[in-house]
This record gives C-alpha cells, structure tokens and sequence, in this order.
C-alpha cells in the first residue's frame, strides 16, 4: 500500500507500505533514525539505532541520508501517535527493502 494511503482505520494492522522517503532525520532522546515520507501528516518509518546499523550494514552504505529520495518497502504494523502522526517502527531489518536508483 502507499504511504499516501495510511489511514487511522490501518491501526494494529500489519501490512507492507512502499513509496519515496522525502528526508531523514536522527531523533536523539528515542535513539532512531526517521525516514519521513513528506510533511508532518504524512507518514514516517522509525528505525531503532541497532536496526539503523544493520541496513547500513546490509546495503553498504556508511550515512542514513543515502535514504533521502530512495523508494523503499517495509513490512510492519502501523502505528498512531497521541498527536495523530502514523508510523511504522521496523522491528526486523528483513522487513525492509530499498531502491536507490529508480525515480
């Protein structure tokens, strides 16, 4: 499914959701990296610091802004913050696929 297409009825569901990361950002006090896929009412992915190392580990990569403007997948279960944000927290770094070069 999209990003774009995440509803709150999507809630405890877990699905897979594909589409471009707009930008990447360190969030110190929850110690993860987020890959927003536009403003702040769209949604984002959050990956735990120990997740975060294994996929630049697995994609060869040694900076999270290689993610800026990559399409990617991820399997997971959408999640709804107390201000409405939705998210999915990348549990296994299997669950995550990424595409660097297509536009």
């Amino acid at each position: 499914m999209p990003f774009k297409d995440i509803t709150a009825q999507h809630e405890g569901l877990f699905i897979g959701i594909f589409g471009k990361i707009a930008s990447v950002q360190f969030v110190p006090q929850y110690d993860s990296v987020w890959l927003n896929s536009g403003d702040l009412t769209e949604p984002s992915i959050c990956i735990p610091l120990d997740n975060t190392a294994l996929l630049l580990y697995r994609f060869e990569i040694d900076d999270v802004g290689y993610f800026a403007n990559a399409n990617v997948l991820i399997l997971g279960t959408v999640r709804i913050s107390q201000f409405g944000k939705k998210y999915i927290v990348l549990e296994n770094p299997k669950h995550f696929m990424v595409d660097f070069f297509r536009d």
